[in-house]
């Protein structure tokens, strides 16, 4: 596991260890951070990491069933990245990077204003 679990998409049964221990975390957070640190990807890389610790091959135990993706799968377009303009064209392309979704998050490509 090395840098930040996405936390866009997790998928998890009701009561589910992870699920359970990822929400009642949500009370020993730093709301004064940003959402991501509070409770996206830090919140989520370090209560994995947490529940990894003295696990020598960097599996999870095998109670948690928490299956990890590569991010392309998810995110298959850096944000630099031009996509394809019509909906067929990007079918194509995400079929053949082997990705089962793309993500439209505004804040990614800038799409807010940032207020201050």
């Amino acid at each position: 596991m090395h840098g930040l679990i996405g936390s866009s998409v997790i998928c998890a049964v009701p009561f589910s260890p992870m699920s359970v221990v990822l929400i009642s975390e949500l009370q020993n957070t730093d709301w004064n951070q940003p959402p991501w640190v509070s409770a996206g990807p830090m919140h989520l890389t370090r209560v994995i990491k947490e529940f990894n610790k003295g696990v020598k091959d960097g599996t999870l135990p095998e109670y948690l069933d928490v299956r990890i993706l590569d991010s392309f799968y998810i995110f298959p377009f850096h944000h630099s990245d031009t996509k394809p303009s019509t909906e067929p064209e990007l079918h194509d392309v995400l079929v053949s990077k082997g990705a089962i979704m793309d993500h439209k998050w505004g804040t990614t490509y800038n799409l807010y204003a940032i207020q201050g």
